[in-house]
C-alpha cells in the first residue's frame, strides 16, 4: 500500500493569489487552494443533479457526534462536506503546497492590475489599496495530498476536480481578476470522463438528498468563451501601482471586464439586472457571475496572448460578451461560447 502523498503537479498561467486570514497574500496559502477545488466540486455535483450545502450558512451539514455509524453519518452529508469537510467531520485529506520540496510557498510577483482607460485608474487604487505590498506567485509548484482514507478514490475525485478546473475555471481566489489560470503538467483527465468519475462516486454513496439551491453555481448554467486575441495588446511591463509583470501575461482584466458591464449596461439598459450579472460592491453586496482571466500565454513562442471569459448565467449573456470581445479585441469570431449541457445528459445517462 502506498504511504507517500499524492502529488498534482501545477503550471500558472496567470498568478495565482490565494490570500491569507487578514486578505494578504504573503505565501501560498493552502486553505485558499483547498476553498477554490471545493467550491468547483460544488458545482460539478449541482451540475450532476445533486445537492450540496451552502458551506457558510446555519443549514450546512453538520454532524452531532451522536450517529450510530459510518452509513448514518455520511446520510447526513453533502459530497462535498464528505470530502471538504464540516461541523463535525474531518476533511478527508490534508494539503501542502511546495516547489521543489520547499515549504513555504512565497509570493514571487508584485500584485498588480494594469489599465489604459484613466477612468479605470481610481477605481483600481480603492480596491486594490490594501493590497500594494502583496506578492501573488507565478511559476510551476506541487500540490501534496494526504488521504486520510480510500487513498485511490481520493486521488481519483481530486485529480478529475482539478483537470476540469485547469480547462474551465482556475485556482485559487479573485478569479474576476484574472487569476488563478493553470493547467496540469502531469497527464490530465478528459472533461467527460472526469464528469463520469465524479458522478459514479456521488451515485455510489448515500449522501443526504435535499431540494437544491437554485441560486447556486452550477455546469448547467456554465458557459466559456477561449480564444486568442488579434489585438496589439499594450507592453507586458506596462506599470500600474508600482507592479510590473512579465511577458507571460497582462494583468488587464479589469479593464475588460469594465467594458462588458458597460456593454451590457447599454443592451439591457438596467442597473440592477447588469449588477445581478457582474456584482455589486456597495449595499447588498454579491459576488460577479462573470469571470475574466488576464490576457496570458499557453506557448511562450506564440506571440499573441489569449484570453478566457466564462461564466453561470443564461446563453444570452455570453452572445453579448462575444460579440464584445470580437469587436474590442478582434478576435476573429472564433470564441466559441462552450456549455456543459449536452455532456452532462450524456454522463448522467450513461451511469443511470
Amino acid at each position: 500500500m502506498e504511504s507517500g502523498p499524492i502529488t498534482f503537479r501545477v503550471k500558472t498561467l496567470t498568478p495565482l493569489w490565494t490570500g491569507g486570514s487578514d486578505g494578504k497574500m504573503d505565501r501560498v496559502h493552502e486553505t485558499g487552494i483547498i476553498g477554490s477545488i471545493r467550491w468547483w466540486y460544488e458545482v460539478i455535483a449541482r451540475g450532476l443533479g445533486y445537492y450540496v450545502c451552502d458551506p457558510t450558512s446555519d443549514n450546512r451539514c453538520k454532524l452531532s457526534g451522536k450517529e450510530n455509524d459510518g452509513e448514518e453519518r455520511i446520510s447526513k452529508l453533502c459530497p462535498a462536506c464528505y470530502l471538504f469537510g464540516t461541523t463535525g467531520w474531518k476533511r478527508m485529506f490534508s494539503l501542502s503546497v511546495t516547489v521543489d520540496g520547499k515549504q513555504p510557498v512565497r509570493g514571487n510577483e508584485p500584485f498588480s492590475q494594469a489599465t489604459t482607460n484613466n477612468i479605470n485608474k481610481n477605481w483600481l487604487s480603492k480596491i486594490f489599496e490594501k493590497n500594494l505590498y502583496d506578492r501573488d506567485f507565478f511559476g510551476s509548484l506541487e500540490l501534496r495530498v494526504f488521504p486520510r482514507c480510500d487513498r485511490n478514490q481520493i486521488e481519483k475525485q481530486l485529480k478529475a476536480v482539478l483537470s476540469i478546473m485547469s480547462n474551465f475555471g482556475s485556482l485559487g481566489a479573485k478569479p474576476q481578476f484574472g487569476y488563478g489560470l493553470f493547467e496540469l503538467t502531469d497527464d490530465a483527465e478528459e472533461t467527460k470522463e472526469s464528469l463520469r468519475i465524479i458522478n459514479r462516486f456521488l451515485k455510489e454513496n448515500c449522501f443526504v438528498k435535499k431540494s437544491g439551491d437554485e441560486k447556486g453555481f452550477s455546469l448547467k448554467n456554465y458557459w466559456k468563451i477561449e480564444t486568442e486575441v488579434g489585438k496589439s495588446l499594450p507592453p507586458a511591463n506596462l506599470e500600474y501601482l508600482g507592479s510590473e509583470v512579465k511577458n507571460s501575461y497582462i494583468p488587464m482584466s479589469f479593464d475588460v471586464r469594465y467594458m462588458l458591464r458597460k456593454e451590457y449596461f447599454g443592451k439591457c439598459g438596467s442597473k440592477k439586472a447588469t449588477a445581478e450579472i457582474f456584482g455589486r460592491t456597495k449595499g447588498d453586496k454579491s459576488a460577479s457571475k462573470v469571470f475574466v482571466s488576464s490576457f496570458y500565454k499557453e506557448d511562450q513562442k506564440n506571440e499573441k496572448y489569449k484570453l478566457r471569459i466564462w461564466g453561470f448565467t443564461a446563453r444570452a449573456v455570453s452572445e453579448i460578451i462575444r460579440e464584445a470581445i470580437e469587436r474590442d479585441y478582434q478576435t476573429n469570431s472564433d470564441g466559441e461560447i462552450f456549455s456543459f449541457g449536452e455532456m452532462l445528459s450524456e454522463v448522467t445517462e450513461i451511469d443511470s
